[in-house]
């Protein structure tokens, strides 16, 4: 999210607003999978703040080279 725009001020007020059981169900297990967390929830929560962005293509790198 930060590296598409949103401010550390924006993320907080997002996050708050979720309720326990809002949250609770970004964390979707999979178990079966090879691991722990399947993670489309979560995009899928993502993908409705940000819309359809790939990270490849924002203005902030997610790593700096030193």
């Amino acid at each position: 999210m930060y590296a598409a725009g949103v401010s550390i001020v924006e993320m907080e007020n997002i996050v708050s607003k979720l309720s326990t059981w809002e949250f609770s169900k970004l964390v979707d297990l999979a178990w079966s999978k090879g691991s722990l967390v399947a993670g489309k929830a979560f995009a899928e929560f993502l993908t409705k703040i940000l819309g359809d962005v790939r990270i490849e293509n924002l203005n902030t790198p997610l790593l700096q080279s030193p």
